[in-house]
This record gives C-alpha cells, structure tokens and sequence, in this order.
C-alpha cells in the first residue's frame, strides 16, 4: 500500500520502500517568521526588542511544534531578553486555548505577558476569546498564530492578531494529485513543501482579498 504522509514526519526519509512522498509546509519557517514579527513588535513598544511571551503549545511532541519551535529558538537566541515565560499544550483546539489562555491571564496581571503566540488557529481563537473576555485590551494586537483558519484571518483584519501564517488548505490538492500519480506508476516529488501565506495586520486589504477568494469559491478553511 502507498504511504503519502501530509503535515507530519515519522523516522523515515522517503522514498523508503512504499512510503514515497511527505507533503508538509516548512515550520520551521513559520516558528522563524513569527519569533521575527515578535521581535518587531516588542522593539516598537519598548524601543528595545525585549518582553515576555506565553505559549499557547498545540502537543509538546507533534513534529510541526518542534519545528515551529526550533524556528523560533533559532531568531530568539540573538534576543535574550525575549523570554517565554509560559507554556502550556491546548491539543490544538479552542476549548483547550481557552483553558490555557484564561489560566495564563490569571497568572500573569496585565503588564507580564506581551505577546501570546498560539501553534494553532483554533487555540489562537480560544485565546482571544479569553483574552476579550477577560477585558485583557492590552494584548490586543500581540497575538501571533500559526495555521490560517478563516476565523483566524478575520482577526488579524480586527486588528486582534498581529500575524498568522498558512499553509493547511493547500495540502489537500498536493495530496490528490500525488496519490493519483503513484497509482499509475508515475514518479513524485519525495519532499513536497506548500508555500506559506502570511496575513498582517498591519495589511488588512490583503487579508480581506484573500477572504473574499476563498469564500466567493466555498473553501474556507
């Protein structure tokens, strides 16, 4: 049977045997993506790229979080005073961002958290739930997030997420059309790497574009 194995990795290089293509986005450069974005909100509010980040961790062992984290790791080690001062796993859903928001907040009185990043878009979503219901106004417009759900791109056009990466709509075609040529015998890619879409905040225009797209064809993700 053909493996085809789409936004996760196993100990295994393809192609190996029967397992003949990984279909996956680089992490890793979104962790580095956002650690940047971080940087440059931190700098612009103190004048100096310092300030505590909490952790909103979809599973502390699934391999898009330790890329993401290695990403992150890579950009922060130029920024020590950059520190990650909570992190908790949310299963990379909302209730579980939610959970892990609200328990955040309640540690941490405005003015110790700066930035809330999230593996996630469903998390992130918990997360700015929390923090509007907490009244917690000061975070808004500091979380970073990581997945691209319509919900999610919505936010950052609010002005509530300062950045939020994507890739997992376009996994899907990549996949059809791998598996659709492996079973006529045809050869494939071993490494399939989707581009990243990246929405700010500070560009709503292109957010809301990208929205009415994919609504005006009935794929929003």
């Amino acid at each position: 049977i053909p493996l085809v194995i789409i936004d996760r990795k196993i100990n295994i290089v393809p192609p190996s045997g029967m397992y003949f293509t990984e279909i996956t986005q680089s992490h890793e450069l979104s962790g580095e993506l956002l650690a940047k974005k971080a940087v440059d909100l931190l700098t612009e509010k103190y004048g100096e790229p310092k300030g505590k980040v909490a952790h909103v961790q979809g599973l502390a062992g699934a391999s898009p979080v330790i890329d993401a984290n290695r990403g992150w790791d890579k950009v922060m080690a130029d920024y020590p005073n950059i520190e990650t001062v909570a992190t908790a796993d949310a299963g990379f859903t909302k209730e579980g961002g939610l959970k892990v928001m609200e328990d955040f907040l309640t540690t941490f009185p405005a003015g110790e958290i700066d930035i809330v990043r999230s593996d996630y878009s469903a998390m992130t979503m918990g997360a700015v739930e929390a923090i509007q219901n907490a009244g917690r106004d000061e975070l808004k417009g500091y979380v970073l997030g990581e997945g691209g759900h319509y919900e999610a791109i919505q936010a950052v056009i609010e002005g509530y997420i300062a950045m939020e990466t994507q890739t997992p709509p376009y996994f899907g075609e990549a996949a059809m059309k791998s598996c659709m040529a492996i079973l006529k015998g045809e050869d494939v890619d071993p490494l399939q790497l989707v581009d990243i879409k990246v929405f700010e905040s500070s560009d709503p225009d292109f957010a809301q574009t990208y929205l009415d797209d994919i609504r005006a064809k009935d794929l929003e993700f």
